[in-house]
């Protein structure tokens, strides 16, 4: 494959490689680019999402990872019904005092940090999950399976491997492994 072995030389100077995937849902393959030295704003995905979409889609991204797939599926197909119902997880105390650094005193950027991470994050209305998660397909985060049916996307399981490990059981993240990535 020359063209992506001159493709794959262009993108180093940007730190991004192109990686493969088959996705298990599909068994068709793709190719994507990825971000090698993740940076704060691709950390941001690019700023195309908000903080409470992007908390949402971890908490999607959980769910779909430990909802026990049928038959000898690989990843679970969740319904958007169960999906537009997902609530991201409060903040805790731990997350918090990260978010807060060593602290200090009152007006210190710790402090204020710290703060806000404790304080009670509005709740996404369902309409704002279903544009969430349309918008997360059409980005190829997610991956509509069937009508109504969603699973992880491609540049989940490129971009987001440690994450996609940890949700899933241990036997279908060594199939994932061996056999689609």
């Amino acid at each position: 494959m020359p063209v992506l072995s001159k493709i794959q030389k262009d993108l180093q100077w940007l730190d991004m490689n192109i990686e493969r995937i088959k996705l298990p849902v599909n068994d068709e393959w793709y190719l994507c680019a990825v971000n090698k030295e993740p940076d704060e704003a691709s950390k941001q995905m690019g700023g195309a999402f908000t903080i409470a979409q992007m908390d949402y889609f971890r908490a999607v991204v959980d769910k779909i990872g430990s909802q026990p797939p049928e038959g000898d599926e690989l990843i679970a197909e969740v319904n958007s019904i169960i999906l537009k119902n997902v609530e991201p997880a409060p903040a805790t105390g731990a997350a918090a005092g990260a978010a807060g650094g060593s602290g200090g005193a009152a007006g210190e950027p710790g402090t204020q940090a710290a703060a806000a991470a404790r304080a009670p994050k509005p709740k996404m209305l369902v309409s704002e999950r279903e544009d969430t998660l349309r918008k997360l397909t059409n980005h190829g985060w997610l991956f509509m399976a069937r009508d109504g049916y969603y699973t992880l996307g491609p540049r989940t399981l490129t971009e987001l491997k440690e994450l996609v490990m940890s949700t899933l059981p241990a036997e279908a993240a060594e199939r994932l492994s061996n056999n689609y990535m």
